[in-house]
């Protein structure tokens, strides 16, 4: 569910009215500069902080590749319905209509630029969780876990959700063992295909490769894709 709110030409909030009550006092630009002059812990561009007591995570759009060294945080412009925050909200409303584990959204504020636009996303945090590539960092995992991440990444593609980053930080994982994918920009619905649904599974092999390439000791194994594998199929 969503609201949204213009409290100036050229800039949009849009918010949950079930923990948003009054989008005028809602001040993201305040809420962005607290949290890049504080210590709030920080996981790549998303910073924990709360929000009328709710714990929430906060992330900032930016630019990834070579156009980031000349603009970092702008996008054009073609209509808010398209702006990347927007798409990522439609999708995250969709995905718990279907009961997936993902985050809830909170708010989100686009500024236009002239022909650009910047934008910003809150998110419900999940509680004692952690990013699924740093627990294997200190520990190992059963291989149930390993069986039920695929069972879980064959249910969102099942519904037709790909994924544009899965990668082994964009899995959390809680002290129940419960686990949630995160970060779905660029994401979006699509006709089912094999073809996609390979592509994902691959590069969330090559980010545990690649963070075991750099941490000896890193707890997976080939036996613990052919776990995830196992769940993926079964």
């Amino acid at each position: 569910m969503k609201k949204i709110y213009q409290p100036s030409t050229g800039e949009y909030i849009v918010y949950n009215p079930e923990f948003i009550q009054s989008p005028e006092e809602l001040d993201i630009y305040t809420i962005q500069s607290d949290l890049k002059s504080s210590k709030n812990t920080q996981r790549g561009q998303a910073s924990f902080f709360e929000l009328n007591g709710l714990p929430s995570v906060f992330k900032h759009y930016y630019r990834g590749g070579l156009v980031a060294k000349v603009n970092q945080d702008k996008y054009l412009w073609t209509g808010l319905t398209n702006t990347r925050v927007y798409k990522e909200w439609e999708l995250l409303d969709s995905m718990a209509i279907l009961k997936l584990p993902v985050p809830v959204p909170i708010a989100a504020r686009i500024k236009r630029h002239g022909l650009f636009y910047s934008t910003d996303l809150i998110t419900q945090r999940i509680m004692n969780a952690k990013p699924f590539g740093e627990i294997l960092k200190t520990i190992s995992v059963d291989t149930s876990v390993w069986e039920i991440l695929g069972k879980l990444i064959q249910t969102f593609h099942r519904h037709g959700i790909y994924h544009a980053d899965l990668n082994a930080n964009n899995i959390l994982m809680t002290h129940e063992n419960d686990l949630y994918l995160i970060d779905f920009d660029k994401s979006r619905m699509r006709m089912k295909s094999v073809t996609w649904m390979n592509k994902v599974i691959h590069r969330l092999q090559r980010s545990f490769n690649k963070i075991k390439s750099s941490h000896p000791g890193y707890h997976y194994s080939p036996e613990n894709w052919q776990a995830l594998m196992r769940g993926y199929h079964s």
